[in-house]
């Protein structure tokens, strides 16, 4: 314990976990100690029962070489495979083992000397229950990517480890796998990145940078609006307001508001992927302003052109960062979901109170989107669906993506608004953002504009 200390780890040893069982065994080739955990309805060996420092080898050969300036691994167990991967990678920097299992942390000290390991400068290990670790990683993850980029972030799973997870610690290995999927989206999409900031150069140096917004609607309402079904109840709304506040939209929202007659102030794009395109595909978009980054889908910063559009650079890319720091540009945080950056444009040039529309991180029984969104049906990278406690009490159906996007929002306003502006969710249904006032969007607007519905108004006329 005295080498926990005086390393700087990070432990909460208060909880018991009285649902598993861990049992000590002499692995019968090598005799070293391994370990089964026995828990309701499984028995795992968490290594081998045989070969446990050679199979801890092959898992640390086994991880994907290069790129990874740190990494998070999920489950210590014993620490073989976390020795093995110091050892033959150490081109990573920092290792960071998150063990959700107090009772098999406990095991581990009794079973093995771990004092060298504890003291490596490159290793940090984070024990205990999943709401004791959830905020940590979290604002582990930021400070990580915001220091090496986000594409150099390794997430290695262990899987025996996984599959011992107890109950409550779900969260941890949805939110590592997602980041897991999210690392390997982004090294495949990295030579269209590439790309794209080359083809958007011109324009991208050509257009006014947001930073010149930062500021500009202080204390004044403004909308973000996310593509989520409940949209259409939300539009329908608006359409009867004679003074609707300020309109920041995500890109897949667009043809939903141009099917209802309104049009929003700013569109969102960041998605490098031809899908992004295709949002804007046949729209009359005369009256809205692109926010665009520069790896965004080079077609939808040339169907705006310079004249009508606002560069920023995303705040968790290295890249991008860079770019800005030539520039100035301003910085927006993007990355996962462009929703992130609607939030992130409208906090940053005062907008109080911020509402949200169409957030609903959930899908509605017959579809996926709002109605004419594109985006309608595209829930392949959503991962696993799942559900999750709706605005109004009731489960409602959403996927790890969807729900990651919402713990993304949730930390936001925590630790990056912390109460300086007023964000109120108005979305009409969908999943309950935690920590996030609920409200009708009619008694927001009536409070933030002081007026009531009129007859349908139409931002065409």
């Amino acid at each position: 314990m005295a080498a926990l200390d005086t390393a700087g780890h990070i432990y909460f040893l208060s909880g018991i976990e009285t649902e598993i069982n861990v049992l000590f065994e002499e692995s019968r080739e090598e005799g070293a100690p391994t370990l089964r955990v026995s828990a309701p309805g499984k028995e795992i060996y968490i290594h081998s029962k045989f070969f446990p420092r050679k199979e801890a080898v092959r898992w640390a050969e086994s991880r994907k070489q290069g790129g990874s300036v740190f990494a998070f691994v999920f489950g210590f167990g014993l620490g073989y495979h976390v020795e093995a991967l110091l050892e033959l990678r150490p081109d990573i920097k920092r290792v960071i083992v998150v063990e959700a299992g107090t009772e098999v942390f406990r095991a581990a000290l009794s079973a093995r000397d771990l004092s060298c390991l504890l003291s490596n400068p490159r290793f940090k290990l984070l024990v205990g229950s999943c709401s004791e670790l959830m905020p940590l990683i979290g604002r582990l993850t930021k400070e990580m990517s915001g220091i090496n980029g986000a594409s150099e972030m390794g997430v290695f799973l262990h899987q025996p480890s996984v599959d011992a997870l107890p109950r409550d610690a779900a969260d941890i290995r949805d939110m590592l796998e997602y980041l897991r999927l999210s690392g390997s989206l982004k090294e495949v999409m990295k030579e269209q990145r590439e790309r794209n900031i080359e083809a958007n150069r011109e324009i991208f140096e050509a257009a006014r940078g947001v930073a010149e917004l930062f500021g500009s609607r202080s204390g004044k309402p403004v909308i973000v609006a996310g593509a989520g079904p409940s949209l259409d109840i939300s539009l329908g709304l608006l359409k009867s307001r004679a003074e609707i506040p300020e309109i920041v939209a995500v890109d897949s929202a667009l043809a939903s508001f141009h099917l209802a007659g309104l049009r929003p102030d700013f569109v969102v794009s960041g998605d490098p992927q031809e899908l992004a395109s295709r949002f804007f595909s046949g729209l009359d978009i005369e009256k809205e302003k692109l926010i665009f980054f520069p790896s965004s889908n080079p077609k939808v910063a040339a169907t705006f052109g310079a004249e009508r559009s606002f560069a920023a650079c995303s705040s968790i890319s290295e890249t991008e960062k860079k770019i800005d720091e030539i520039h100035h540009k301003g910085l927006l945080r993007f990355s996962g979901t462009v929703l992130m950056a609607a939030l992130d444009f409208a906090y940053k040039t005062g907008g109080d109170p911020i509402l949200l529309i169409g957030c609903d991180f959930s899908f509605a029984p017959d579809r996926t989107h709002a109605s004419g969104s594109r985006a309608e049906g595209a829930i392949s990278r959503h991962g696993r669906l799942r559900q999750t406690p709706g605005i109004d009490g009731c489960p409602v159906a959403t996927s790890d993506v969807l729900y990651l996007f919402k713990r993304v929002v949730e930390d936001y306003f925590k630790y990056e608004m912390r109460g300086k502006a007023n964000l109120v969710n108005c979305t009409a249904r969908g999943a309950l953002v935690e920590g996030i006032q609920h409200s009708t969007l009619e008694s927001a607007l009536d409070s933030a504009t002081g007026s009531r519905a009129q007859e349908p108004l139409s931002q065409e006329t």
